[in-house]
């Protein structure tokens, strides 16, 4: 049928708050008490409207939660946060094709039809308002003239704050309310995934190491459970202090990583730096490769070179020039052997001992000796 015109009176009408807190569109007092009466908010209003219900079945309100009663059975319980507030369950954006959209002109006009058109404009006005037959229409300015918008979630830009209410008395008919994990429970996620990235990140070597990214992979499947779980359960899981705090755990345990590895780097110098090149060094470090107690059993090449007659020589050198020479044989002698990869072991008297293929075990020792030899 074509809506009564005016809608509204002296006597007859609901009222109902549309207020919230501090422009937040997710919090959305429930009721006001005054000296006179408890008014109730527009959707709660709008959801007694919706069960055939008096404003007196939504008398039990509590520290928790607002009952609504038929009678003896419950029709639906809205849980309270601060003894007064509701959070809105956001469906959809305010542009989808869920919300239909009706501009108040075109409402106008298939009344007008409904009155004075033709049969066939008649027809289809009639089909027109059987759309929105038990339905809930909430009416509510576009113009952001009225000062009446506001920013959304799931919407771009500002949408008509009456969405508000819509959302909400949608949260009450359907039940589902967002739901968040108790305090303990937040707490042991925060320590857990920060824990689990640390040890992760420690585990193996490298830059990219397996314990990196499975770090890297645990972190992505707790935010993509996060959402999975909000959107087909409505559970809120926190995600900035857990995933911070992976973030730092990580950041610490790859800098006490990267310490350690200095330190073992360090190490392995003090113990090689004299008797292998630098890029033995590296890869030793790189290889995680040390000293064994007891030795191992492995094919070498031996090294060994001295100077022919130097017994002569050296009884024709005066000391400083013998030393002279020798420093200059030796330090050319050791730079042949590690350019060459071989292992400095020793001098003894005027003879350069060396070995190939410790530590690092190579295939062509005995060819990377003939090498150092003929340098």
């Amino acid at each position: 049928d074509r809506p009564d015109f005016p809608v509204v009176g002296p006597s007859w009408g609901i009222i109902g708050l549309i207020d919230v807190v501090n422009d937040d569109v997710r919090n959305v007092p429930m009721f006001a008490p005054t000296r006179l009466q408890t008014y109730l908010a527009m959707s709660l209003q709008l959801a007694l409207l919706h069960y055939g219900l008096p404003s007196s079945a939504a008398a039990e309100i509590g520290p928790d939660s607002i009952v609504l009663r038929r009678g003896d059975t419950e029709a639906a319980r809205i849980p309270l946060w601060l003894g007064q507030m509701a959070e809105p369950n956001w469906f959809s954006p305010w542009l989808c094709a869920q919300n239909p959209r009706i501009s108040i002109a075109t409402v106008l006009q298939c009344a007008r039809a409904m009155a004075e058109g033709t049969p066939e404009e008649k027809r289809d006005a009639s089909a027109f308002f059987s759309e929105f037959k038990g339905s809930i229409v909430l009416v509510g300015p576009t113009d952001p003239l009225f000062k009446d918008m506001t920013a959304a979630p799931l919407s771009e830009g500002v949408v008509p704050r009456v969405s508000v209410h819509g959302n909400l008395l949608k949260t009450i008919v359907s039940g589902r309310y967002m739901r968040y994990l108790p305090r303990w429970a937040v707490v042991l996620v925060i320590f857990g995934l920060g824990l689990g990235v640390a040890g992760l990140s420690m585990w193996g070597s490298g830059r990219l190491s397996g314990g990196l990214l499975a770090a890297v992979s645990l972190v992505v499947a707790y935010v993509a459970s996060a959402f999975a779980l909000f959107t087909r359960f409505d559970l809120v899981l926190p995600l900035v202090a857990p995933v911070g705090a992976a973030v730092c755990c990580a950041l610490a345990s790859i800098a006490a990583r990267l310490s350690a590895e200095e330190e073992k780097r360090q190490r392995i110098k003090g113990l090689f730096g004299s008797y292998v090149s630098s890029a033995v060094v590296d890869e030793i470090v790189e290889k995680d490769i040390l000293p064994q107690t007891g030795g191992a059993e492995v094919e070498v090449t031996a090294f060994f070179s001295d100077i022919a007659s130097f017994s002569s020589i050296s009884d024709r050198l005066s000391p400083t020039v013998l030393v002279e020479v020798m420093c200059e044989y030796f330090a050319e002698g050791t730079k042949a052997v590690t350019e060459a990869g071989g292992t400095l072991d020793k001098y003894v008297g005027d003879a350069i001992i060396a070995m190939f293929g410790v530590p690092l075990q190579r295939a062509d020792h005995a060819a990377a000796a003939c090498r150092a030899a003929l340098a």
